[in-house]
């Protein structure tokens, strides 16, 4: 049975088709699947522990959360970045996590602007990490997008019918909800 999930953006209610509490698990799955990746070591989460922590477990890989400065009670580093309303932010990851050879994949529910997402991927690189690739429910086509786009393997789960109405920020559903 497929239910409604609202994905709840900025205060505006998007609904997706989708099993409940397996939306970010579709996405990671979907990752894995579409850029064959035999292994990846970590699943790498920007601010939301819950989503990442279910695609690590289904996928039985490792999860990392990637957190606002402050959080972590351990030795870290931290990463300056605008996020997408323009406010500027600071993230931190662990130290002792992130190493050369380890291969990571970062998963966020949405991509905006890119801030959020190239702050997490400098996060790994800078501890000399690889990041194999992104993942996200949707990733809007505006410049920071298309950069991720353009220099990382990435998947999303927008039909390629339905990217002008996520670039838009507005679902053609909404017309058959009222009030």
């Amino acid at each position: 049975m497929v239910n409604r999930l609202v994905w709840e953006r900025h205060g505006n209610a998007h609904y997706l088709n989708s099993t409940p509490n397996r939306l970010p698990t579709v996405t990671g799955v979907s990752f894995q699947k579409s850029n064959g990746l035999s292994r990846m070591d970590v699943l790498a989460v920007p601010q939301k522990r819950e989503e990442g922590s279910a695609v690590a477990i289904t996928l039985g890989k490792g999860f990392l959360a990637i957190r606002k400065a402050g959080h972590l009670c351990v030795q870290t580093r931290t990463q300056d970045y605008s996020d997408y309303s323009g406010r500027e932010k600071l993230m931190e990851v662990r130290v002792d996590v992130l190493k050369p050879g380890l291969r990571v994949l970062i998963v966020d529910q949405w991509i905006e602007t890119g801030g959020t997402m190239r702050a997490a991927i400098k996060l790994v690189e800078n501890q000399g990490a690889t990041v194999v690739g992104i993942a996200a429910v949707a990733i809007e086509n505006s410049e920071g997008g298309k950069w991720l786009k353009e220099n990382y393997k990435y998947s999303h789960c927008i039909p390629n019918e339905m990217q002008s109405q996520i670039d838009s920020q507005y679902l053609e559903s909404f017309k058959n909800f009222s009030g």
